[in-house]
């Protein structure tokens, strides 16, 4: 297996910002993103991604085109009287992200995710771009909110609309929520998850059928599954895989002729995750719908990192006489998300593959420009590919142009799209296309496994391929040759990418340092000017207490010289009347001394 990355180019002045933890899925051969953490904080903006123009368009939009007949010609009479109707009852969901989403026909159905704070009245969102490598004890300054809701779009009318149902699963983020089965008669199967604020993660798993979900007398069912139940997690992935248990571990060149008659049986497939405090899973188990019993599956082969966050897709086996994508047995496809290397947590870019029959994990070799590590991104299959392409060939009558998912040079396996994502500098708004190709048994070059010509298998068509399709091959020296040269072009690319994006960083830096430094200069004037005005304040103060203890003590002074005043005088009375008692005294002595006298003559 080799895979083909590129990007892709949209056209049109509308971009989405980048983000994380938002959902993709095909509808009406369009991809639709919903919801995500965008800048920080959590939206509910969908959009629409054309696949034929490469186009983005909001719900506004698509609304407004949907409103006149000739822009919509799939709408009937019945169809634009719903759509008048819904005009003004548009019942859209609330901002989230990490949810999951699911398509039936033309409708994208949602649950659960991670709203904002359960506080209306604060609401402090977006404090940080992403809280995948910190601990859960402190990712969150308030208290977020999870959902238990089910909503539907309506990609006709593009009107949201709230689907009524009972015993609904707890609220949760970080949950797989997958269909399995087509259309009405599909069963929507929920496992694990993370509750609000600091909950475990759990391990329940819930059904509930398509059918009574869009007529709205849905009641969920918690299923009491035999076997070995998977570990409590988050952050994992889970697909839909239809295929007979007793079919897996076979060896290649003997499956076909050992399968019984068995009727096939849906599986739901889970992989890797978290379970929270740093452990992190990359084992895989399978959900029987029909038997309710979980199997724990023992794989083989180059076994992936543990890891969660990532994104996973299953591509079915390729039907003789169908489009041209898919693979000789079921092929579940893992790419991205968060990993351990030592201690630390890592994003990681590999994209690994699972055979569902041989269950063998192998890792898929890259010889073309890819894209950067990410996590929380979203990634959907394109199955009719090369079936479109074929289409666009025949309506533009250029039928003699080389299809690149059919030409002889290699087998086209599936069409990937990536969008968005955290990866180690910031949320990316690109969208990447990953074509997957593999190599027929018994050649050197790259060639189409899967002839419809004669039913013979892929080991008779070795011995002439170019005479079977009239076309000349091309050696594996040449090939691997333009591939070097190729590789060398795109590492070149990266590098100068990378030099610019370093470049960018270091006057971003830059700029924050300078804007640091003049708020630090503008805090350090201002305790400046709040300190000399305190002194001044300060000194004012004792001033003014100055001269009322100056006045005090003037008065002080002033009483004292009058209590002295008032003492002299008080010495002088009495120094005075004492004089005057003496002269009283001697006075009255004289007196009697002469009545003395005059006594003693008679």
């Amino acid at each position: 297996m080799r895979v083909h990355w590129e990007t892709v180019s949209t056209i049109g002045s509308l971009a989405p910002s980048g983000r994380e933890g938002h959902s993709a899925d095909v509808v009406n051969g369009s991809v639709f993103t919903f919801g995500g953490l965008e800048n920080g904080s959590r939206v509910s903006k969908l959009l629409r991604f054309n696949l034929a123009d490469h186009r983005w368009s909001t719900q506004s939009d698509l609304a407004a085109a949907a409103a006149t007949p000739a822009e919509n010609p799939e709408l009937t009479t019945v169809d634009l009287d719903v759509l008048d109707a819904t005009s003004t009852a548009d019942h859209q969901p609330a901002p989230r992200c990490y949810h999951d989403s699911w398509v039936v026909g033309h409708r994208l159905l949602c649950f659960g995710g991670e709203g904002s704070t359960s506080s209306p009245a604060a609401p402090r969102d977006g404090f940080k771009q992403s809280d995948v490598f910190d601990d859960p004890a402190t990712q969150r300054r308030t208290r977020r909110v999870c959902f238990d809701d089910v909503s539907v779009y309506d990609s006709w009318t593009h009107k949201w609309e709230i689907v009524k149902s009972g015993l609904a699963p707890l609220p949760r983020k970080g949950h797989s929520c997958t269909m399995v089965g087509d259309g009405v008669d599909g069963h929507v199967v929920v496992f694990g998850g993370e509750p609000s604020g600091k909950g475990v993660p759990m391990n329940d798993t819930h059904c509930v059928t398509v059918g009574s979900l869009l007529e709205g007398v849905a009641m969920w069912e918690k299923q009491r599954p035999l076997g070995d139940t998977p570990s409590p997690r988050h952050g994992h992935t889970a697909v839909a895989l239809v295929d007979p248990p007793h079919q897996h571990g076979r060896g290649r060149h003997d499956q076909h002729e050992e399968r019984t008659t068995e009727p096939d049986q849906s599986y739901l497939v889970v992989f890797g995750g978290t379970g929270g405090g740093g452990l992190l899973f990359n084992d895989v188990y399978t959900f029987g719908l029909v038997t309710k019993e979980w199997e724990s599956m023992s794989c083989e082969g180059h076994l992936p990192a543990p890891r969660y966050g990532h994104t996973a897709c299953m591509v079915p086996k390729r039907v003789r006489g169908g489009p041209k994508s898919g693979a000789r047995d079921p092929l579940m496809i893992v790419f991205g998300g968060v990993t351990r290397t030592g201690s630390e947590l890592t994003f990681c870019r590999d994209l690994q593959i699972l055979n569902m029959t041989t269950r063998t994990w192998s890792e898929t070799r890259t010889t073309h420009l890819y894209p950067s590590p990410r996590y929380g991104h979203a990634m959907v299959v394109l199955e009719s590919a090369a079936a479109e392409f074929e289409a666009e060939l025949v309506e533009e009558g250029k039928k003699k142009k080389t299809n690149p998912y059919t030409s002889s040079g290699h087998v086209h396996v599936a069409k990937l799209l990536v969008f968005g994502g955290l990866n180690q500098r910031y949320c990316s708004n690109e969208i990447w296309s990953a074509e997957i190709q593999m190599m027929r048994d018994g050649r050197e070059t790259w060639g189409d496994g899967f002839d419809d010509e004669g039913g013979e298998g892929m080991a008779l068509a070795a011995s002439s391929p170019s005479k079977k399709r009239g076309r000349s091959s091309v050696s594996g020296e040449e090939f691997e040759l333009v591939n070097r040269e190729l590789m060398k072009e795109r590492k070149l690319k990266i590098l100068a990418e990378e030099r610019l994006i370093a470049v960018r960083k270091q006057k971003q830096n830059g700029l924050a340092e300078i804007e640091r430094l003049k708020a630090k200069v503008i805090r350090v004037e201002e305790d400046m000017v709040r300190t000399r005005k305190e002194a001044n304040e300060k000194v004012e103060r004792v001033r003014v207490s100055g001269e009322e203890d100056r006045k005090q003590l003037d008065a002080l002074r002033e009483e004292l010289d009058e209590s002295r005043r008032l003492l002299s005088l008080m010495d002088l009375s009495g120094q005075m009347r004492t004089k005057v008692w003496q002269q009283k005294a001697k006075d009255a002595e004289e007196k009697l001394e002469k009545i003395m006298s005059s006594l003693t003559m008679t």
